[in-house]
């Protein structure tokens, strides 16, 4: 009988740690998606890159990315951040935004094979927002537009 329970109690322990596990994978997982809106009606679910890490990945490597889908770089002060397209597979528009959440600069169509150049603000940003090739043409998205999450 003993051993009954020892072999139950070990299956019991083993069921527990899957369930915390696998908890843990929904309830922290990593890369859930940040409501943006820029002019109050262009709706984009954003990846947010708030760390060094983050912010070196970026979408390298991606194979695509949906129309309302984009990344946003979070930077812990206001400057003058270039980007660059290395190891990337897709062309991308580049958003840079100030403190205040305002569109100070556009770069439209960013290519893959366009790297090592190095595409950059024309002033300081806080903030910069990559999405998908076309975007800011096909939406009129302008230097001066609202940006909020």
């Amino acid at each position: 009988m003993r051993s009954f329970f020892k072999r139950s109690q070990g299956f019991f322990t083993l069921v527990f740690i899957a369930i915390i596990v696998i908890f843990g994978i929904f309830y922290f997982k990593d890369g859930e998606k940040q409501k943006l809106v820029i002019n109050n009606d262009i709706v984009l679910f954003v990846d947010v890159a708030n760390t060094e890490a983050k912010r070196h990945q970026g979408l390298s490597f991606r194979e695509s990315l949906a129309e309302d889908e984009g990344m946003l770089f979070i930077f812990d002060r206001e400057g003058v951040y270039g980007f660059h397209m290395p190891d990337m597979n897709f062309p991308i528009d580049i958003f840079w935004i100030d403190n205040n959440k305002k569109i100070i600069s556009i770069k439209q169509n960013a290519l893959p094979e366009d790297y090592p150049e190095i595409y950059y603000p024309s002033e300081k940003a806080k903030y910069v927002l990559e999405t998908t090739a076309g975007l800011s043409e096909e939406r009129g998205i302008q230097i001066g537009d609202k940006v909020s999450w």
